[in-house]
């Protein structure tokens, strides 16, 4: 978090490479994104500081790595990319959010 007067302050270590490009911020202020830490996790970030795995990767069929950037649909489904999935390309996945 950054205030107007430049004070930076860490809400939450989430662990892993982050991938900077695709964190999301939704209409109450929870920041969304996805790490490649062993097969990679979505995750979303409260205000407060909370952080929750909405799913972790497993490296199978449903894939592997999450790359690119996140898109949230306006009933707060995430989508996604994962390069690889169990037979070696990538795949498109969805996670149900149950905050919106």
């Amino acid at each position: 978090k950054l205030t107007p007067d430049n004070v930076f302050t860490t809400l939450s270590y989430i662990g892993g490479v982050l991938n900077t490009n695709d964190p999301i911020i939704d209409a109450v202020g929870n920041l969304y994104g996805v790490t490649s830490d062993v097969a990679g996790k979505v995750y979303r970030v409260a205000p407060d500081g909370t952080t929750t795995t909405l799913y972790q990767f497993t490296g199978g069929d449903d894939g592997s790595l999450p790359i690119g950037s996140l898109y949230m649909d306006p009933k707060g489904n995430l989508y996604g990319t994962t390069y690889y999935e169990g037979g070696g390309a990538g795949c498109v996945f969805k996670v149900l959010n149950d905050v919106n």
